[in-house]
């Protein structure tokens, strides 16, 4: 029986087995996919890295404790009121992934949980596997989060599912030079930064949309092209399914937040970006956030033990 059991892979639920790990207690990481980073993820093509919805950061994420004790502070560029990676979001991943031992249950995915007498909690997986520990760390958005309580406590389902996301793809247009673009009239945000160790001038739009893929190349540039950009000498199109939380956005969240925390079992903590405020432009990724949020679980999970 591990000590702690982490749901999901992501950034927070990374730092928060780093975290774990720093202090010698026993874990184990489960993640559904293939790889770990989440929706945080660079892509390489034709000399520009790319990232996908962790474009930019807010600028807090400069000054956290974690990125200064993980060495990534160097990685960091100031841009205006946010900041971004030298090599892409994905060296972010990459330290954390590197500084975790512990076992790692991949393409894994967790059915429900429980209580068991004495006081251990139950993990029963969708393939039939069971696992129990003595605390949890569910690092899961709120689409998935509400199916784990289901039947355990309901309360906590039922107030989940009043969580809402808007569907957007992403595409990311490289130049090599930096140019003049109109902002779509169809975009829910567009950001921009220009960066030689990137490639150039990079530029992310948003768009709200009911398909549910990236965009193929051709249509791409047939929708730059709409918008009177030049043709771009690379292009990046990302999709990531509901990665845009409506919820946090709203006046009403604090509160729905405060009374979600409250709910929760002892020895049970539940992170990820669907659970921090989001004042900040869309564009702009609280990431410093998520860190904050494993070190109050970590805390928490400490003080449970």
């Amino acid at each position: 029986m591990s000590r702690v059991v982490i749901v999901g892979g992501g950034l927070s639920g990374l730092a928060a087995a780093a975290l774990l790990e720093q202090h010698n207690i026993d874990y184990t990481l489960i993640e559904v996919k293939r790889r770990v980073g989440g929706s945080l993820i660079s892509q390489s093509i034709d000399n520009f890295i790319f990232d996908g919805p962790g474009f930019v950061s807010d600028a807090a994420l400069l000054d956290h404790p974690l990125i200064a004790e993980w060495g990534l502070r160097e990685s960091l560029i100031p841009a205006a009121s946010s900041v971004v990676f030298h090599q892409g979001v994905q060296s972010l991943i990459d330290t954390l992934s590197a500084r975790i031992s512990g076992p790692r249950l991949m393409r894994m995915a967790l059915s429900s949980i429980g209580e068991l007498e004495g006081g251990s909690m139950a993990l029963c997986m969708e393939n039939g596997l069971m696992l129990n520990a003595r605390a949890i760390i569910l690092a899961l958005p709120a689409r998935y989060a509400e199916r784990v309580f289901y039947g355990y406590r309901t309360e906590i389902t039922e107030h989940l599912l009043d969580y809402r996301y808007d569907n957007l793809f992403r595409l990311s247009s490289g130049y090599r030079d930096p140019v003049e673009l109109l902002d779509p009239p169809e975009a829910a945000f567009i950001s921009r930064f220009s960066l030689p160790e990137r490639g150039g001038m990079i530029v992310q739009v948003g768009i709200p949309t009911t398909r549910q893929s990236a965009l193929p190349d051709e249509e791409a540039r047939s929708l730059c092209a709409a918008w009177g950009w030049p043709v771009p000498d690379a292009l990046y199109s990302h999709y990531w399914a509901e990665a845009n939380p409506v919820t946090p956005h709203t006046s009403e969240y604090p509160a729905w937040r405060e009374t979600l925390m409250a709910m929760l079992p002892p020895h049970v903590a539940l992170i990820g970006s669907d659970y921090v405020q989001m004042p900040l432009p869309i564009e702009i990724a609280p990431l410093s956030q998520c860190l904050s949020q494993a070190q109050e679980a970590f805390a928490k999970i400490l003080n449970d033990l």
